[in-house]
Order: C-alpha cells, then sequence, then structure tokens
C-alpha cells in the first residue's frame, strides 16, 4: 500500500511539472534568431565589417514595408542581441537626446521621433545597416535578413528562417498593436 501511495504521489508531481512546462515554456525556442545571427557571421562576405558600426533596423512586413508589427520590433530586438553576441559592434539609433521621467511609467530614453532622436556622431559614422523582413505565408512566417554597406548598397552577408506559426506568434502579427492583447506579448521578455 505504501508503494501504491509513492507512485501516485511520483505521478502527481510529473503531472505538475508537466503543466507548469506547457503553462510557462519558453517562446524564445518558437523564433531560431540564433540561427539566422549565425548565418549573417557565416556569410559576410567582408569579415571586417563586423568590427565596424552597424545599425539594425526594425524588420518589415514584406507585403506593407511602411508599417512594423510587433514581431518586427521583437525581431529587431532579439537579432540585435544575438549578433552582439557573436562580436557586431551594434550601435543603437533609437536613443533619445533626453531622458524623459514619466510619473507611473518609469524612465524612458529610446524613441522613434525623429525630432528627439540624438544626433550622435557614432550614429553618423555608421556604415552598414542589417534590415529585414517576413512574410505570413500559411503555417509559417519566413524571415530574411540582410547585412548592406552603406557606402556602395552591396549585400555582404544574409540568411533566412521560417517560423512555425502559433498562438504566440499570431499575437505578434497582430497589426493593431495598441489593444490590450499584445501587452501580454511584451510583459513576457
Amino acid at each position: 500500500m505504501k508503494k501504491l501511495w509513492v507512485i501516485l504521489l511520483f505521478a502527481l508531481l510529473l503531472m505538475d511539472c508537466r503543466t507548469r512546462v506547457i503553462l510557462h515554456r519558453d517562446t524564445s525556442r518558437d523564433i531560431d534568431i540564433r540561427k539566422l545571427a549565425e548565418m549573417i557571421n557565416d556569410t559576410l562576405r567582408k569579415p571586417s565589417l563586423k568590427n565596424q558600426e552597424i545599425g539594425l533596423l526594425s524588420f518589415a512586413n514584406l507585403n506593407n514595408l511602411d508599417h512594423v508589427e510587433p514581431l518586427g520590433r521583437l525581431l529587431q530586438e532579439r537579432l540585435s542581441h544575438a549578433l552582439f553576441e557573436l562580436g557586431f559592434r551594434i550601435i543603437e539609433i533609437r536613443l533619445g537626446d533626453n531622458i524623459y521621467f514619466e510619473p507611473n511609467v518609469g524612465e524612458l530614453n529610446l524613441t522613434r521621433l525623429k525630432e528627439k532622436l540624438k544626433e550622435k556622431e557614432e550614429i553618423k559614422q555608421v556604415k552598414s545597416l542589417i534590415v529585414g523582413t517576413y512574410i505570413d505565408a500559411g503555417d509559417y512566417v519566413y524571415v530574411n535578413s540582410k547585412f548592406v554597406e552603406l557606402e556602395n548598397n552591396l549585400v555582404r552577408a544574409s540568411g533566412e528562417i521560417k517560423i512555425k506559426k502559433g498562438e504566440y506568434l499570431l499575437k505578434l502579427l497582430n497589426e493593431d498593436d495598441g489593444k490590450e492583447g499584445n501587452k501580454e506579448v511584451y510583459e513576457r521578455f
């Protein structure tokens, strides 16, 4: 009888652990951005460019290059981190000219408002950009990124990954990012 209780307790613990894994799974595995960073690193035709100042732009939906969805902003952030880990010199181009203190919000400095951007010498020295696009294609989203040398518009490296669509990715593809539904996505990171 004691053995039965031990087995039952063990089974309950396993079920509890499995439930926690499902509810709190690591969503960073859904988008294999490290693979994309490694492709750019491996295909870089002029490795010395890695040591120059590089700007990384938000990824745009290939069907609407004038609009950036939450997925495009997330891809930019994650690829920036992955490339930095590989030794690239990434310049943050969204630094504001001041630090803004907002009650109940926090201290803010990053901005996309041109009139609030710092005109830093480092930004003027950016020699290359990493640009990216993605397209929703049925069960997958295809993500493409290119390392472009600004002096001559030459693509010096590129990479492409595909991401299986699921609930998490669908939230990031939501175009109306002012709704409450997308707050959950940003709170995870």
